[in-house]
């Protein structure tokens, strides 16, 4: 059990207690606005914090090192250097230097602004007494995904592939690491020098790759093939990656890519949202869905210092975001209704899940018996039984609520519990149930359904309010209720507050 500062605890048997130790991460570095000369610093940046460039101005230092993996308070994070249009950054050693640092047997993703040679020179163990020893295919591997793999075959894991020595790794693309145990220790550091032949970041903020490739626009395949024919959920999968160093808005890639698929460290989960909706971190690979053959740009403007809050999704659509709570772990899924939507599987409209080896709490929409992330619908099949599945890793108490909803009007959200033969409005209330462990995917259904039609919850007797056109008069005292929500005209969510 873990405990926080202020926290009672009574003994009542022999119990050992230690501290639990972090390290305290030196705040983000952000240089002067101006031409300094600092030839003799090296500058390291740790996973977690980020190095910030004036907005114009040159900077020379000694050395740059990125230092990206698990660090001692126990989270994977990548380190951000932010280099704005204006600014000019040059190296007395031109290489910039990538520290990977990974558990061994485990899987890592990462990715590498600047185009490497996987060679024994450029790519392998930190510690010099290993540096022989660890040899690349039997102590260390590179993988990245083969889409075109899975249009064939169906599959949606074990599509890795190795990449073999003396081959060139891209920016823009993503990859993932796995090392064994080197000499007894927890955690293996794979070094990678990355070759920077300018030495020095342009007047635009960009910087060019050995083999000329813009940063900017990474190439995507639709990839096709028997499986991807029978069934589209299989065709078009890319994994690729942020070409910066610093994060990006997702918002302002310019293709039409409408999702990302973000896997967790250690590829235990995966995390999947609208572009619209999320900060791509730098240094670390995410998977795209297409349905042609295309460029996605990453415009320098979408470039951002620190990662930006969530950003809502611009459409007339209803947007419902719908999330499971239990395990002391949550999940969410995503339904959109729209009258320009088929029932079909849609590249860009739809999303398969995608989960990962861990036995995480996870909660998906049925379609055609295809798992999805996101599922877009035209308004007929909205208000027809859509299935509702969740995976519990173990047995214990679950809530299913409505966490996000937009452009609902004169309608409800139900959920309907089959085994309970319980219907719920989650716009009123959450639901919360008991599971064995287990995958459900016929358990619930939900639908939309006029507001007429819908179930309150509470008794005529427990109502203690009138509203008029002036104002809400109470008649006696509020019944006590253990959640209130209060919402607009339109039916939507717009403040809740619990224990009252």
């Amino acid at each position: 059990m873990s405990y926080t500062p202020g926290d009672s605890f009574t003994v009542t048997e022999n119990v050992t207690l230690y501290a639990q130790w972090s390290m305290n991460i030196t705040n983000n570095i952000t240089l002067p606005n101006n031409v300094i000369d600092m030839s003799s610093t090296d500058v390291i940046v740790y996973g977690g914090t980020t190095l910030s460039l004036p907005e114009e101005g040159t900077i020379t230092i000694r050395s740059l090192t990125l230092k990206a993996g698990i660090q001692s308070y126990g989270q994977y994070a990548m380190p951000t250097v932010y280099i704005p249009k204006k600014a000019n950054l040059v190296r007395n050693q031109p290489n910039i230097i990538l520290d990977l640092v990974v558990n061994n047997q485990s899987f890592y993703s990462f990715a590498v602004p600047f185009a490497v040679e996987n060679t024994d020179n450029n790519i392998h163990y930190l510690n010099p007494i290993l540096k022989n020893a660890a040899k690349y295919g039997t102590h260390f591997c590179i993988y990245t995904y083969d889409g075109e793999l899975r249009a064939q075959s169906g599959v949606q894991d074990n599509n890795w592939v190795a990449i073999p020595r003396g081959t060139t790794l891209q920016p823009g693309t993503g990859y993932i690491i796995s090392a064994v145990p080197a000499g007894g220790q927890d955690t293996t550091t794979i070094r990678i020098t990355l070759p920077d032949i300018d030495n020095a970041w342009t007047a635009e903020g960009e910087q060019t790759s050995v083999n000329k490739v813009k940063r900017h626009e990474v190439s995507v395949k639709a990839h096709t093939g028997a499986a991807a024919k029978a069934e589209l959920h299989h065709a078009g999968w890319n994994y690729i990656a942020n070409p910066y160093m610093a994060h990006f808005e997702g918002n302002k890639i310019s293709d039409k890519v409408s999702y990302a698929t973000i896997p967790a460290p250690n590829f235990a989960y995966y995390t999947q949202t609208p572009l619209s909706e999320t900060t791509l971190s730098p240094l670390y690979g995410f998977f795209v869905q297409v349905e042609s053959d295309s460029k996605i740009s990453f415009s320098a403007d979408g470039r951002q210092q620190l990662p930006k809050s969530l950003r809502a999704v611009a459409a007339n659509d209803l947007h419902a975001t719908i999330t499971i709570q239990g395990n002391n772990q949550s999940d969410k899924t995503g339904i959109i209704v729209g009258n320009d939507y088929i029932t079909d599987y849609e590249i860009g409209a739809d999303l398969e899940k995608m989960f990962g080896y861990g036995n995480t709490t996870s909660i998906y929409t049925l379609s055609h018996n295809i798992r999805m992330a996101y599922n877009a619908l035209p308004y007929a099949d909205a208000t027809q039984s859509i299935p509702l599945g969740f995976n519990a890793p173990k047995a214990g108490e679950y809530t299913i609520s409505l966490s996000h909803i937009t452009n609902l009007t004169n309608s409800a959200l139900l959920l309907h519990d089959r085994t309970t033969q319980t219907t719920t409005n989650l716009l009123h209330m959450d639901y919360t149930f008991q599971a064995t462990k287990g995958q459900y995917d016929s358990r619930f259904v939900i639908y939309l359904a006029a507001e007429d039609n819908c179930p309150t919850h509470i008794s005529n007797s427990h109502l203690s309010t009138k509203q008029t056109t002036q104002k809400i008069i109470h008649n006696n005292k509020l019944y006590i209720i253990h959640n209130g929500q209060l919402y607009n005209n339109a039916g939507q969510l717009i403040k809740h507050n619990a224990g009252y």
